[in-house]
């Protein structure tokens, strides 16, 4: 189990852009579902794109420790 800024490299070293942070995809997907509850109006593709921080957060969870998982669950 790693740390965040460990899951953020080691992420980044399997292909994802930059490093993220878990406080970036977390805002990331929030911002994304706040648009969707009132009316996504982009096509399938940028939807698809921007559904890339539920993605990464999906392969942070099982590499991070579950304390850090757990404060981040709520």
């Amino acid at each position: 189990m790693a740390t965040e800024s460990e899951v953020g490299e080691l992420l980044h070293q399997r292909g994802w852009r930059t490093a993220f942070t878990v406080a970036d995809r977390v805002s990331a997907w929030a911002a994304l579902v706040s648009v969707i509850e009132h009316g996504y109006g982009d096509d399938i593709y940028e939807y698809t794109n921007e559904l890339s921080c539920r993605n990464w957060l999906h392969e942070a969870w099982i590499l991070l420790d579950d304390h850090i998982v757990q404060l981040w669950t709520p």
